[in-house]
């Protein structure tokens, strides 16, 4: 026996049938038969199994839900078996987002029989089948010819036709759709013949069967394996004149995804059939043939057409299919078919390039089957299983799922087909982010996830370019501004200073901003690498709300000289204070606009969404301090304002770690103070949660004052030098909310606005103007064309400027 198969087998296994197999396989190594080819199978039914693997039913014992609903969507196969035995039609089956079938129960109409789980294949599991002998098949030419591979279905069909019987199978609908239907005569098995890579619609065929088989009328059921199980669940029993042959699968793609396929990738034509296997043009392999009314057709091979290349890759596959519990030994079927890829390794005269079957006989049915069609065969040879197991499709084993999968669905539903496999397979991305979402500071953290959730409102994929000088250890993702960005991001590997260039191969454009990242003091470790020195000339290359920080730029004048050169070769800037724009020009000779802050583009409902609640904060009226640089003064104002609207006050302080025990220090509280409680260990989410749930704010952070905005809270401003002053006078001057600012903590003291509500009525209608132009250069920005040198780009392809 090949050993190295052995052990692939030996690591499916249950530890204690391993021990069991080892020991029997030693037995017949010392019997001296090193030389013979031993069957696994041989092994296995020595050692008393039944199977490789078992997959475990759903549990559902000492649940109190008793309708098909226990099942998630990993586990249902979309089999029907439930919608057709629900005695009062409580059962609809219905497409989720992805385009897959799912029971609904309408539990007005449901009588909680249970039957549905009764009959549920993957709760009731069964695997009564023997372990399988495996057959390389080849039909007459004539035959094969009209088939998909060693036309085995055919021969199948015609014996049971033969015997008076009924046939049922996957066959293409008016609209291309594919459902299962049962046919009586040979004239109609063509309807039958092929591959149809999409998951059929069994719809009622199963109550059709049954039927038949109660007035002992012979019917073969092809399908995937679930369906065999499924219609078995259906029955409850077998019958002596049901034959079924389960399909070697590779998982099944959505009608949304084969329907989105036709419309995206043949725009103008009426498509009037499909053919993925035409052999005809190509021989015996997966290709694409989509023939038209106009009597022209187009044909592409499986490797370059965008279909097949996400099937092949598992992109489009039924959750559950990842998880399989019939794409195992025993099978489920009477007998296996599928190609035998590979086939010629084990005997070149199996493979004449029109098409061989894989078949395994599982039952004495299927055994039947063979025999009595074997006459008509151009060839057929046993082989052994194991061989089959190695070349040949998921056999005994479930597939494994692309792991961007997901993304994929998402994509599909804002990008044509061909963008949304390329995209996902390559790992690509309309966007690039750069900026300091992954910083342990609020106002970052806040500022990128309303840039994100922007972007993609706009129907952009967006990748977060992750911190070139970042670690790649696990500390890092413990932070919790990294747990919120893995929640709601695609996040970039590490590159360091020296491979940003590789960004150029996964992203359309690049956004830099909006933070303070033209602010030398704390760009300059990092180079040029926020002007994207890396990024390619052919880049769409913007700058959203991008901030110096002060109106003064201290750099050497190298340094200044290549940020020049870097901002030339951007296509659109923008920044967030006045005065950058004349930074912009004076210092760059590059025109810039002004642009609104980015956390105003997401409204309150926006953030309510993400806000978690902070327990501290629950049900209380309070004064909210979101201070970043405490000292004396401060304190003492907090206290003032306190004092005077006779509330408590929660305070909230700088969340980076090596400074927050230092800041609660520096807030010189006594120990007779109980107005103040400083919170811990605040996130992101609860961040929001207490500027939401307060009723007065006092800050001295920027983006403090424009939650306290955002939240329509009455609040105080105080002017923060230190993390620049004048971006404060900028904001609230562009609101017309200056009178909420003070220009240091004693002001606050006696100041008449802590009692003054805030009227937004103006403010209101200056933000609204101020974001929707701001949304409208964003938008400008991105989908406008890139001139570069002699010919024009759109680096972003999909225009959706309209969302």
């Amino acid at each position: 026996m090949d050993q190295v198969f052995m052990r692939k087998v030996l690591k499916k296994m249950p530890k204690g049938l391993q021990k069991k197999v080892r020991r029997v396989a030693n037995v017949y190594l010392d019997a001296s038969m090193e030389g013979e080819n031993i069957s696994i199978l041989k092994l296995l039914r020595s050692a008393g199994s039944t199977g490789i693997v078992k997959p475990e039913a759903v549990k559902i014992e000492g649940s109190s839900v008793k309708t098909i609903e226990i099942l998630g969507k990993g586990d249902c196969c979309g089999c029907q078996s439930c919608y057709n035995i629900c005695p009062v039609e409580a059962i609809e089956m219905k497409p989720d987002t992805e385009g897959y079938l799912y029971p609904s129960v309408d539990n007005d109409k449901c009588i909680q029989c249970g039957k549905c789980q009764k009959h549920c294949p993957a709760i009731q599991v069964q695997y009564d089948n023997r372990l399988p002998e495996c057959y390389a098949v080849m039909a007459e030419d004539e035959l094969r010819a009209k088939s998909a591979s060693g036309a085995m279905f055919p021969l199948l069909a015609d014996y049971v036709l033969s015997k008076q019987g009924y046939v049922c199978g996957a066959a293409y609908m008016e609209d291309l759709s594919v459902e299962h239907i049962l046919i009586k005569d040979k004239g109609e098995l063509y309807k039958l013949r092929g591959s149809k890579y999409v998951q059929s619609n069994t719809k009622n065929v199963y109550p059709e069967i049954q039927k038949l088989l109660k007035n002992n009328v012979p019917v073969l059921f092809s399908g995937c394996p679930c369906q065999v199980a499924g219609l078995y669940a259906y029955l409850g029993k077998d019958y002596e004149q049901l034959y079924t042959a389960d399909l070697i699968c590779h998982g099944v793609p959505s009608l949304k995804v084969y329907k989105k396929y036709l419309s995206d990738c043949y725009p103008g034509k009426k498509v009037v059939g499909i053919d993925f296997r035409n052999k005809a043009s190509f021989g015996w392999s997966s290709n694409m043939t989509v023939y038209f009314d106009d009597g022209t057709r187009y044909l592409e091979r499986a490797g370059t057409d965008s279909f097949f290349r996400a099937f092949s890759k598992v992109l489009d596959t039924r959750p559950s299919c990842a998880g399989c519990r019939y794409t195992t030994f025993p099978r489920q079927g009477d007998i296996s078919i599928g190609d035998f890829w590979g086939v010629e390794k084990i005997n070149r005269e199996l493979n004449d390039r029109r098409g061989t079957s894989l078949v395994l006989v599982n039952s004495s049915k299927g055994q039947e089957m063979l025999e009595a069609t074997q006459n008509v065969m151009k060839k057929i040879q046993k082989v052994p299983v194991e061989e089959a197991c190695t070349k040949s499709g998921s056999i005994d084993h479930q597939i494994k799922q692309h792991p961007d999968r997901d993304r994929f669905f998402k994509l599909l539903d804002i990008y044509s087909f061909d963008k949304a496999v390329e995209y996902t397979l390559n790992k690509k991305y309309d966007v690039g982010v750069i900026g300091l979402w992954y910083g342990r500071n609020y106002g970052s953290m806040v500022t990128y996830y309303a840039l994100h959730k922007t972007l993609t409102d706009m129907g952009l994929s967006v990748l977060m370019i992750n911190n070139p000088l970042g670690k790649k250890d696990e500390i890092l993702t413990k932070t919790h501004p990294m747990r919120f960005a893995n929640d709601y991001y695609d996040i970039s590997d590490i590159y360091s200073l020296g491979n940003l260039y590789k960004l150029n191969n996964i992203c359309d454009s690049f956004i830099v901003g909006s933070d303070q990242l033209w602010n030398y003091y704390l760009s300059r470790t990092y180079g040029h690498y926020y002007y994207l020195s890396f990024a390619d000339n052919n880049k769409k290359k913007i700058a959203y709300g991008t901030s110096f920080g002060s109106n003064k730029y201290k750099a050497s004048d190298g340094y200044k000289a290549l940020a020049e050169g870097y901002m030339k070769q951007f296509d659109h800037i923008s920044v967030r204070e006045d005065f950058a724009v004349d930074m912009c020009k004076e210092l760059f000779d590059v025109d810039a606009e002004w642009v609104t802050d980015p956390v105003f583009f997401c409204k309150v409902d926006d953030y309510k969404l993400i806000e978690k609640e902070r327990e501290e904060c629950k049900d209380q009226d309070y004064i909210l301090a979101y201070i970043l640089d405490p000292y004396k003064e401060k304190t003492d104002a907090i206290l003032h304002v306190a004092k005077r609207l006779n509330k408590k006050v929660k305070v909230i302080l700088d969340e980076v770690p090596v400074r927050f025990e230092e800041n609660v220090k520096n807030m010189l509280l006594s120990d007779e103070v109980d107005s103040i409680e400083i919170l811990r260990n605040v996130d992101l989410r609860e961040w929001l949660y207490c500027f939401g749930h307060s009723s007065y704010v006092i800050t001295d952070s920027f983006h403090g004052t424009c939650f306290a905005i955002i939240y329509r809270k009455n609040f105080t401003a105080i002017l923060n030098q230190k993390r620049g002053g004048l971006r404060f006078a900028a904001l609230l001057n562009k609101f017309d909310l200056k009178s909420r600012l003070v220009t240091d903590a004693k002001s606050v003291i006696d100041h008449p606005m802590i009692e003054l509500p805030v009227d937004y009525s103006e403010p209101e209608r200056l933000i609204d103007k101020n974001v929707n132009f701001s949304r409208e250069w964003l938008k400008n920005a991105l989908f406008s064309e890139k001139k570069v040198k002699s010919y024009t780009t759109y680096p972003v392809k999909d225009r959706r400027i309209d969302n």
